[in-house]
Parts: C-alpha cells; sequence; structure tokens
C-alpha cells in the first residue's frame, strides 16, 4: 500500500471547462487528433479526440463564449446574455487579462470519517444514494487520509510540485469588470516558472491546433467580495517522476474569497468536482504505453470488462532488473508489485460519485481542495 503513493498525485490535480456544439458523435478515433467538423449553425469547426476515444463537440471557428450561459456551453449560438468572446486562432495570440498563481493547495483534514470540504453532490454520491443524507464528498481527502496512517503524506507530495514549478495553475479572470460581476469568465491555465518571478503558459493548456483554453469556468460572478465559477471540465497536467500525463478533472466548482484592490488574491479558494475510474486508470495505462517499454507489458496495464478491472502488472524483482535507466523507477513502481496490483480493488472501492444509474456500482472519486492565490505575470508562452 505504501507503493501506491507514485500513482496517488493524479488525484489531486484540477480545475474548469471546455465544451461546444451539442453534437458528439461516437465514432472511434485516437486521443488528441483534431478533425474538421460543422456546426449546428452551419459554421466550420474543429473537433478533439478525448481520453475516451470518442470525438469532442464541435468548436466552430471564431467561437463566441458567453459568459452569461447557465449551461456554460460554448457554440458560437445566439448570445442573450453577457459579453461574448472570441477566441483566437493560436495560443500565439492569446493574451491574458487579470492573473492569479496558486500558491498553496491543501487537502482537507478527515474527522471522523468527515470532512468539511468541499462540496456535496447531491443526489449522485454515495451518502445521498445509500442513505439520503446530504453530506460533502470528498473521497479524495479520505484516501490521502487512510495514506498518512500508512506513512504516505499527500499533502507533501503536494508542498513539493508547488514548491518545485512542476505544478503551476495560473487562473486568468477575463471580463472582470471590477468587485462586483455576474457575468465574466475564469480560465484556468496550466503553466510553468519563467526564471523571472514569473510564468509561462503551457501549450498543452489549450485544444489543440486553436487558441482555445481547454479549462474554462461558465459562468463565473463575483460579488460581495465571493467568486462563484462552474461547473465544468479541467485538463491538468500531472506528473508520474519525470513522466506527465493530462488527466480530465469533471464537473469541477470554483469558489472563494477575493481581493480585487491589487491584482487578483484569493485569501481562501475551494476546488470540487470528480475524476473517473476510468480516466484514473487511462492516465496510467499512458504512461505506461509511451514511458515504460522496459517492463515488457504488452497491452494496457489495467483492463477493464464489462465494470471490472484487471491488470497485467510486472513481476517486481524482474521489472527492477530491466527497469534501470534514468527515470524509469516511476515504472518499476506503478507498473510491478503490490502498488501496481492493488489498484484495481482499491480504486473501484474509494468511487462515490454514480455518473450511470443504469449500471451498479460508483464510476468516480470526487475530490476537493482548498487553496490560495495571488497576483501573478506572464511573459509568454512555453516554446
Amino acid at each position: 500500500m505504501l507503493r501506491l503513493a507514485p500513482a496517488l498525485p493524479c488525484l489531486m490535480a484540477l480545475v474548469a471547462l471546455g465544451c461546444g456544439d451539442d453534437s458528439r458523435p461516437s465514432t472511434g478515433c485516437t486521443p488528441e487528433d483534431v478533425r474538421a467538423c460543422t456546426c449546428t449553425d452551419g459554421r466550420s469547426g474543429t473537433q478533439t479526440c478525448g481520453p475516451d476515444t470518442t470525438w469532442d463537440y464541435c468548436m466552430c471557428e471564431g467561437v463566441l463564449l458567453d459568459a452569461g450561459d447557465a449551461g456554460g456551453s460554448i457554440d458560437g449560438g445566439s448570445q442573450d446574455a453577457g459579453t461574448p468572446i472570441e477566441w483566437p486562432a493560436s495560443p500565439d495570440e492569446y493574451v491574458v487579462e487579470q492573473v492569479a498563481y496558486v500558491n498553496t493547495m491543501t487537502v482537507p483534514p478527515v474527522v471522523r470519517e468527515t470532512v468539511d470540504c468541499c462540496r456535496d453532490f447531491g443526489m449522485i454520491s454515495r451518502d445521498y444514494i445509500e442513505a439520503g443524507t446530504s453530506e460533502i464528498d470528498n473521497a479524495v481527502a479520505e484516501v490521502a487520509d487512510s495514506l498518512t496512517s500508512l506513512g504516505y503524506d499527500l499533502q507533501m507530495v503536494l508542498n513539493g510540485l508547488l514548491a518545485d514549478g512542476t505544478f503551476v495553475l495560473l487562473l486568468d479572470h477575463r471580463d472582470l469588470d471590477g468587485a462586483t460581476d455576474p457575468d465574466f469568465v475564469l480560465v484556468a491555465l496550466n503553466g510553468e516558472p519563467d526564471g523571472m518571478g514569473g510564468y509561462l503558459v503551457r501549450r498543452d493548456a489549450f485544444v489543440p491546433g486553436t487558441g482555445r483554453p481547454r479549462s474554462v469556468f461558465v459562468p463565473a460572478s463575483v460579488s460581495a467580495g465571493s467568486v462563484e465559477a462552474g461547473p465544468g471540465d479541467a485538463y491538468i497536467p500531472v506528473p508520474f517522476g519525470p513522466a506527465v500525463t493530462i488527466y480530465k478533472f469533471e464537473g469541477t466548482h470554483m469558489a472563494g474569497s477575493i481581493d480585487l484592490s491589487s491584482g487578483v488574491r484569493y485569501s481562501a479558494g475551494t476546488m470540487a468536482g470528480w475524476l473517473t475510474i476510468d480516466e484514473y486508470f487511462r492516465g496510467i495505462n499512458e504512461i505506461m504505453a509511451t514511458q515504460c517499454g522496459c517492463l515488457g507489458i504488452s497491452g494496457p496495464l489495467y483492463e477493464k470488462t464489462g465494470t471490472t478491472w484487471t491488470h497485467h502488472c510486472a513481476n517486481e524483482a524482474a521489472a527492477m532488473a530491466s527497469c534501470t535507466a534514468t527515470g524509469e523507477g516511476v515504472c518499476v513502481q506503478m507498473g510491478s508489485g503490490l502498488a501496481c496490483t492493488v489498484q484495481p480493488l482499491v480504486i473501484p472501492e474509494s468511487a462515490d460519485i454514480d455518473l450511470n444509474p443504469a449500471m451498479n456500482g460508483y464510476e468516480a472519486l470526487s475530490f476537493g481542495l482548498r487553496f490560495t492565490a495571488i497576483p501573478a505575470t506572464v511573459s509568454g508562452l512555453t516554446p
């Protein structure tokens, strides 16, 4: 169980939304591929293949984002509220506005099997389904608490990722007009330090081939020093040792206390959403397939049949003998031994969000984190 640690930081990344035209074909595809499509209003657009090998929503050319659309749709259709935004054609043309850097991130404590952060997901949560109660849902905090009792400190991992610049989250507040604004756009951008006290925006923060951010919270509003934004989906790069995979975090909300007297500053923020079990294992399979050929595993490390996950973990001794190059230690840790074999049992058992009532069981793990953020400068994009 202790060596589950290298795979668990992926549970802790977060943030926002990017969707489009309501038509989503189920045609199989290769993740990250991009193709042309036609929006429902006849305009040309592009689609990106998602991690589930289906084409995502059609993103229209000259996409207009209506911040006042309570559904958070990005479809270029009729704009009946708010100020429409036209995303640029490429990341190089994206200009940040009011940016804050998330400088602390905290896993809330678990007290008597309850947590006080961050959100109740209501009728799709385990406590409501099984007991009819309305409680804060935070499976990740409970997993983190269990790991602490086993000697693994997930909070320390988060602190390290922030301290060394491995995890940089930038919040761009677009069209934010003062301390009271019912209708602005909150964008989350993945970044990295620029070496001069500021930050660069990563190119994988955008939909491939466009200047549209992957992670956008709509609707977003601020009043009396409080922000509410989302829900939406977030695409966040998560490190596994030297390798990185991008995870999709769904249903993410953001809230917090904000100070706009000098830049944008959050004194008490929360992020909450869920990570599907399918997405969790997809990310690990991606790392194994692209970085861990030394294990000699043919096909995916984890495989799903119906609702049951099985593993094809390597023998630990053989993995240690084969994976000796720099950076391959994470392959041994994740792809062999107890840390590998227990995950198909531990992760599904920890799930508490029911996304498909037609099927038995729970398909996702809820998460909630506290954060603070300080004003930041952005000097450009990564090369």
